[in-house]
């Protein structure tokens, strides 16, 4: 097989171009505070969805008045400096009734969020301090909790922007500009899988599997689409962990498979999942894509056992889908439903 090229090589996005090879933290911090300042839409979006990610009291308030700062030191002198703060218009304008706290963002991309340095943070008076991590948080949610630190993703500010309409040249710009950067820097991943996007992860795995002695070319969106559905199917696979906590089962994956034709000559099947595995038991929880285009993707569930015949559920892939794209909260559901019924848990 001849080496695949790309065909679409573009441009790199304004902030992309921008920042270059840096992904660190005070990158995105910077651009997150530019945007914040100049843009209304965005800092809605950005108030909002902290509002509600973190799970704060009250609904979110209007951004009018609001200003954000980069690397604001605590409260109390000697805490630190967290990567941003918004701050309200009462803290802003002198004389306004305070009717919010300045919220303190911690923003996590390549190292691990540190027990230590939110502590501290908490310590030196950030009443309200809240973690946005690349991703999931490596202290768990009860601690957290207990420390009384909230938390999101980057995933959770990125899928915001994407949804919501907005109006206006200036903050259509810096809006999608901001998420295309978070998807270019491998800090949110696109959600937006529709079975077109799918088809064509289909004929990437063809055609990098064939045999044949002729050339193919494969466009990059078509690898950018399989590395997101990866990605996509981490968050499912935590969702299945989220409503099965009892499901004390090792987790393995995403990964690739691939399944031969009844000569064990020619690939028949590729297939992208994720699973779950407890001794000679395993869950495996797979998109198939058939080699032949006029068999559909499908999802296909199928739990193996030691000296007993295998169970399985095969799902079209229209079944885990919300508005012709992939829902991960389906796909985790169809999962449980199976475990469920398949006495695992």
């Amino acid at each position: 097989m001849e080496e695949t090229h790309s065909l679409d090589e573009r441009p790199q996005s304004f902030f992309k171009m921008i920042a270059g090879s840096d992904s660190s933290e005070n990158i995105l911090s910077r651009f997150f505070c530019a945007c914040f300042s100049n843009s209304p839409a965005f800092a809605q979006v950005a108030l909002t969805t902290i509002w509600q990610g973190a799970g704060l009291s009250g609904s979110a308030p209007k951004p009018d008045g609001w200003a954000c700062h980069y690397q604001c030191a605590t409260p109390e002198h000697g805490g630190g400096r967290p990567d941003l703060c918004l701050i309200p218009p009462s803290k802003v304008t002198p004389g306004l009734t305070a009717s919010h706290k300045p919220i303190f963002i911690e923003s996590k991309v390549q190292s691990v969020l540190g027990e230590k340095q939110l502590k501290r943070y908490k310590e030196y008076g950030t009443e309200v301090l809240v973690a946005i991590t690349k991703n999931w948080p490596e202290v768990s949610q009860q601690k957290l909790d207990s420390i009384g630190v909230k938390s999101l993703r980057w995933q959770d500010m990125c899928r915001a922007l994407r949804q919501i309409k907005i109006r206006g040249p200036k903050n259509q710009f810096l809006c999608e500009k901001f998420a295309t950067y978070l998807e270019e820097s491998r800090m949110a991943y696109r959600e937006d899988i529709t079975p077109k996007e799918l088809e064509k992860v289909r004929s990437l795995l063809v055609k990098v599997a064939s045999q044949k002695n002729e050339g193919h070319n494969v466009p990059r969106a078509a690898f950018q689409t399989a590395n997101d559905l990866m990605e996509f199917f981490q968050d499912a696979r935590r969702l299945v962990q989220e409503r099965l906590p009892t499901f004390a089962w090792a987790k393995w994956g995403p990964a690739y498979h691939h399944e031969f034709d009844d000569n064990d000559d020619e690939i028949a099947e590729h297939a992208l999942g994720f699973g779950f595995w407890k001794g000679k038991r395993a869950l495996n929880c797979y998109i198939y894509f058939p080699v032949e285009k006029s068999e559909l993707i499908h999802f296909w569930l199928w739990l193996t056992r030691q000296n007993k015949e295998p169970l399985e559920k095969l799902l079209p892939v229209k079944n885990v889908l919300s508005k012709r794209k992939l829902d991960a909260d389906k796909l985790a559901d169809a999962v449980v439903k199976a475990a469920r019924a398949w006495h695992v848990v």
